[in-house]
């Protein structure tokens, strides 16, 4: 009986203030289960950070084998455990998942990655030279030192030739990686990501006949309350808003004194509620009517992609992988970056009008179980795996 082909998935697990399963963690965790659903013989090598509990109990139930790299910590020690790893497992893939921020130091010091068979990178976030030469309101790189930009530009460069293939999420960032030369167009493959539309589905009784329970129609938003998501505008457009609707925020960050109070001196203050971290999602998506995406960035958010498969229609900002993910006017409206007008008349247009709520979403929960539920990705996974593994 031929052995079972041994592959190392090497992640970052960055340094958190409260237990967490982000996105990139869930993507691990599909990863891991297609995997092992081939044949293969899995071993994972992160940090084993402080409040990764739950990661690291489902990694075990899927019988994959750990060890501990400080990856966000401590380079030299990462670098060393990765060859070690190397060393003793002689894998015949090796896939590393995350931001190269994280990660470059090891991988580029490596002295063993190089003879490995097949080395694989998935790309979640745009890597920092290549997310600095985006045409967008906060274009960093132009006031860094040009210095800085070559070096940073080089060293992401250096990082992606240690792979023999590199995979995106994002359709927008993966095809720039090729159009920048960073990578011939044929090393990189992109596989969008795939949501679990049983979890995130309608709300329980809403059929394409039956009305939204009754109240003001529930705009909803989640994310982390940073400046570049842009709640701020979506405050704006909301007080913009004609027809009785009320606004839920999901979602913990520095902004948030600053966002409460912007929503009191728009007078909003009894119709907009700060949620906080929700870990339930399913049941924060299935409470609202309308979703909103506001953001000056953004790559392939799985908050879009959950929003629907739950069959919300929705009006986001045209960054990154949004305009690929809805289609203006079928799913929702799509609005340029910034302009707050543009945002409040999709807003406008969805509160008023319950059947073209229930019109849209319905389009967007289809395009979400055609295109990204999480059956779709393990098929299209599995046969990219399958194709690499001996």
């Amino acid at each position: 009986m031929p052995s079972r082909p041994v592959v190392l998935f090497v992640a970052a697990t960055p340094p958190v203030s409260k237990p967490t399963l982000g996105g990139n963690h869930r993507y691990l965790l599909d990863l891991l289960e297609t995997a092992v659903a081939l044949g293969a013989e899995a071993h994972l090598l992160s940090d084993e950070a402080r409040h990764y509990e739950e990661l690291l109990a489902r990694v075990d139930a899927l019988g994959v084998r750990r060890r501990a790299a400080p990856f966000c910590t401590d380079a030299p020690t990462a670098t060393a455990a990765l060859d070690a790893a190397l060393d003793a497992l002689q894998p015949a893939l090796v896939h590393v998942n995350g931001h190269a921020g994280w990660l470059a130091p090891a991988v580029l010091g490596s002295r063993r990655l190089a003879s490995v068979p097949r080395r694989l990178h998935t790309m979640h976030l745009a890597m920092d030279s290549l997310e600095a030469q985006q045409d967008r309101p906060f274009r960093w790189i132009d006031k860094l030192p040009g210095r800085w930009a070559a070096r940073q530009t080089a060293q992401d460069r250096r990082f992606l030739a240690c792979f023999s293939d590199v995979l995106s999420v994002s359709h927008r960032y993966g095809r720039l990686l090729s159009e920048l030369g960073y990578l011939t167009p044929e090393r990189v493959t992109i596989v969008p990501n795939g949501v679990d539309s049983d979890r995130f589905r309608p709300r329980a009784g809403d059929s394409p006949d039956s009305p939204r329970l009754a109240g003001p129609v529930r705009i909803g938003a989640a994310g982390n309350l940073h400046p570049q998501k842009r709640f701020d505008l979506l405050l704006e457009a909301f007080a913009r808003l004609r027809a009785p609707a009320e606004l839920q925020i999901a979602g913990e960050g520095p902004e948030e004194q600053a966002l409460r109070a912007k929503a009191s001196a728009l007078g909003l203050a009894d119709r907009v509620a700060f949620l906080g971290f929700q870990r339930d999602m399913p049941a924060f998506l299935a409470d609202l009517d309308v979703f909103a995406m506001t953001s000056d960035a953004e790559a392939a958010p799985y908050a879009q992609l959950e929003a629907m498969a739950c069959g919300l229609p929705a009006v986001v900002t045209a960054v990154g992988d949004l305009p690929f993910f809805l289609r203006d006017g079928v799913d929702g409206f799509l609005a340029p970056v910034g302009d707050v007008p543009a945002i409040a008349a999709g807003l406008e247009k969805l509160v008023a009008d319950h059947a073209l709520r229930r019109a849209l979403g319905a389009s967007a929960r289809a395009r979400a179980l055609e295109e990204f539920s999480l059956i779709v990705w393990r098929r299209r996974m599995g046969e990219y795996l399958r194709t690499r593994l001996p």
